[in-house]
């Protein structure tokens, strides 16, 4: 339809007409077999170029597809995995919450709360404290007045360091060794020792 409508168009333009009248006299049919041609030859190329630049469009589209599938399944194993780390974890905690419950149940002593025909307990000596020390030890600082904050860490008034002075009332960073007692010695999470008063 398109030639047909182009066709005319040419021939309207040379000056022929459909309703008769003059005009220049129509061109050979060997012109029209040309035209014809050529704009056949232009038809196929236009459809050529547009099969292919589809043809390129589905191919990107399948690669577009392809990455997403892949994007997507590698996705799925990295969840999967996290998955399996969990519940190997959660296993784990399980059976170290097994192990525990099981242990004090074993430890836990039983009471007879009517103690009929029973002998009568044996008394335990309580454990021996640890003999708190009388003088500090050697280029470890004092701390007199001292109070163990929520957090774990002790504040007081400090004696015998060479980094603050004399008297000074300071706060020390977490303890993570030795016991809140007096005549202790403790170590704070920055590795400072400190002998309590």
């Amino acid at each position: 339809m398109r030639l047909l409508f182009r066709y005319f168009l040419e021939e309207k333009a040379a000056g022929f007409s459909l309703f008769g009248g003059g005009g220049v006299a129509a061109d050979s049919k060997e012109d029209q077999r040309a035209r014809i041609a050529r704009d056949k030859a232009a038809e196929e190329k236009r459809q050529s170029s547009e099969d292919k630049r589809k043809a390129v469009m589905a191919s990107a589209e399948e690669k577009k597809k392809k990455a997403e599938d892949a994007a997507r399944s590698a996705q799925e194993l990295r969840k999967k995995l996290e998955m399996e780390q969990l519940a190997k974890a959660e296993a784990a905690r399980k059976a170290a919450d097994a192990k525990v419950r099981q242990a004090t149940v074993q430890r836990t002593p039983t009471i007879s709360l009517f103690n009929i025909n029973a002998a009568p307990a044996e008394r335990l000596p309580p454990p021996p404290k640890k003999e708190a020390l009388k003088v500090a030890p050697r280029n470890v600082p004092k701390l007199v007045r001292w109070k163990q904050n929520r957090d774990g860490s002790i504040s007081g008034f400090i004696s015998g360091s060479r980094a603050f002075s004399e008297g000074e009332y300071i706060t020390t960073s977490p303890i993570i060794s030795g016991s809140a007692e007096a005549g202790e010695v403790v170590q704070t999470g920055s590795g400072s020792k400190y002998y309590l008063v």
